[in-house]
């Protein structure tokens, strides 16, 4: 098992360094959600990015719970990115403290690669 945070300024590259880092079985926990038209055409680039091979998940919300069913020996899982999953719990007014101490108390059986923006840092 292994985990590893991937941190940097916004469109800084980190997803895709983060990508690089997976391999084996490939599956993405997507937490974005699409808002507004930038946030759509983010989310397709992402796609578009990371191509065949991967098997994508959204968890905007329960990301604990989707990386239970997804973690295994043997895959390697992205979470992308832990930043958007705090904002979210934040905006559904739902009990991010409790969120965040099942994350902390998360022990993965495979690899997992975690990817959060450096708040105050803008690549560029």
């Amino acid at each position: 098992m292994t985990l590893a945070l991937v941190l940097g300024g916004a469109r800084s590259g980190k997803s895709r360094y983060a990508e690089g880092l997976c391999v084996g079985e490939r599956h993405y926990i997507a937490t974005a959600q699409a808002f507004d038209d930038e946030m759509v055409a983010r989310i397709a680039k992402h796609r578009l990015d990371r191509g065949a091979g991967w098997v994508t998940h959204e968890a905007p919300i329960e990301l604990v719970g989707a990386l239970t069913r997804v973690d295994a020996k043997g895959r390697s899982v992205l979470v992308d990115c832990l930043t958007l999953w705090l904002s979210n719990l934040i905006l559904a007014d739902a009990d991010w403290e409790a969120s965040m101490a099942k994350l902390l108390a998360f022990q993965p059986r495979g690899q997992v690669v975690m990817v959060s923006n450096e708040v105050g840092y803008c690549a560029g």
